[in-house]
């Protein structure tokens, strides 16, 4: 049974390589051209892409597919997740060793390191660059996807994994469009704040202000993934001049604690990207006759948990099991559906919750956050973490 995959991101290539090892060929159409140059090395440091982690359960995956140390070694493996408040008070912490509560660790990394890593395991043939899907057609026997360039590819499915915008979602449910979460983002890649590689930090770190959050992710060698998410009332608007831009953030987190505005600070403007954050509201469904859809493509969640590239490798694990039980497309994607839609539905609507409580407007809505997470059991919160 061939199998179709429009986009090659993180969803896209573990769903290659997962169905690879069923031995079933697949072919994987992306939008986007070849990598440059290796995301690490790669300037200005926004071109390593946004910053990713991987809790336990998706590293667990990767060691099943022989990945975790190639993984491993293009990121870092955290130490502990950290929650403070805007004036450096710990709120909640977790250590993320392993043997402590995990049976195995949490790692950090770009996303483009990821999606070269993943790309690197698939043969030349597999993967399809700057290959843009412009539609499908389906038949009793196959389904067809038309290229822009007028080539047609045929397969017994297709798979959309082609993100929270995707393409092949808008053509089998064309109500299901993305959402405003009322959040914007500026993220960014900087120089890691030490040049002694022991003093450097191997803790995710969120940061939780009024309004504001600001959230520090050491990536792969000495950088530093950084995203400031504000309420869209108060973030800086898009301005001509990036360093205006630039400016008005550092402007609204000169408050917070660490290593904050020196990271805004070292990082050039015209690498701080801004972003109108959206998540899709749960489907009913992921798919239509021999199509369906795979990670941001179904499920797209507010980024408040971060599990995005966590929920789609899952997905890819789910997907080439509901292969090994069944040949038909159709029970394919309902048994993958059974697998995998109230765990993605959980997700979804845990980040939107947690975007909203970390977001507060009020005073008192603020205390009331802080205080709740003071008190909330451990066991709970590492659940919705780390499930």
């Amino acid at each position: 049974m061939r199998v179709l995959i429009i986009g090659g991101g993180v969803g896209g290539l573990a769903a290659a390589l997962a169905l690879r090892r069923r031995q079933l060929p697949v072919a994987v159409y992306d939008a986007a051209g070849p990598a440059s140059e290796p995301p690490a090395r790669a300037e200005p440091p926004a071109r390593v892409g946004p910053g990713l982690w991987l809790p336990p359960g998706a590293m667990q995956l990767f060691e099943r597919w022989g990945l975790a140390g190639a993984v491993q070694g293009a990121g870092t493996v955290l130490e502990r997740a950290v929650v403070q408040t805007a004036g450096g008070e710990e709120l909640w912490s977790v250590n993320l060793a392993t043997g402590a509560s995990f049976e195995a660790p949490s790692v950090a990394l770009s996303r483009g390191a990821l999606t070269s890593l993943l790309a690197e395991r698939l043969p030349a043939h597999v993967l399809n660059r700057e290959a843009t899907c412009e539609g499908f057609s389906e038949t009793e026997e196959q389904v067809t996807a038309r290229l822009a360039e007028g080539t047609e590819v045929g397969g017994e499915v297709l798979v959309g994994a082609d993100g929270a915008d995707s393409g092949v979602r808008r053509r089998l449910f064309p109500s299901a469009a993305p959402r405003e979460t009322g959040r914007v983002s500026h993220w960014g890649v900087a120089p890691a704040p030490t040049d002694d590689p022991s003093e450097r930090d191997r803790v995710l770190r969120d940061l939780w202000g009024k309004g504001a959050r600001f959230v520090l992710l050491p990536v792969e060698r000495d950088r530093v993934f950084w995203c400031a998410v504000q309420r869209a009332s108060r973030a800086p608007r898009p301005r001509p001049n990036p360093d205006d831009a630039k400016a008005s953030l550092a402007d609204d987190y000169a408050g917070f604690p660490g290593p904050t505005g020196a990271l805004i600070d070292a990082t050039p403007a015209e690498a701080i990207t801004r972003v109108e954050l959206q998540d899709l509201a749960p489907l009913d469904q992921w798919h239509r006759g021999r199509v369906g859809l795979l990670g941001d493509a179904a499920h797209a969640a507010s980024p408040a948990l971060g599990l995005g590239p966590a929920q789609a490798v899952a997905d890819a694990y789910a997907l080439a099991l509901a292969f090994d039980e069944h040949d038909a497309p159709e029970a394919v994607f309902a048994e993958y559906e059974n697998r995998r839609m109230n765990e993605a539905r959980r997700v979804q609507r845990r980040s939107r919750q947690l975007g909203d409580w970390g977001h507060a407007k009020s005073a008192w809505a603020h205390r009331l956050r802080d205080t709740a997470l003071r008190l909330a059991p451990a066991a709970a919160l590492r659940r919705t973490l780390f499930s």
